[in-house]
């Protein structure tokens, strides 16, 4: 019982870590992304 009850616990801490990596790299795409138009738009005006 009580390991059933830890394994639910950790269910919520492990997708909010999933979701925070899901978010952290879609910042981070779209950081690389605006930094690659920027870079077009400042060559290429």
């Amino acid at each position: 019982m009580a390991h059933y009850h830890t394994s639910i616990d950790t269910k919520p801490a492990r997708a909010r870590r999933a979701l925070f990596h899901t978010a952290l790299n879609g910042a981070l795409f779209a950081a690389a992304f605006l930094f690659v138009v920027a870079l077009v738009c400042g060559i290429l005006p």
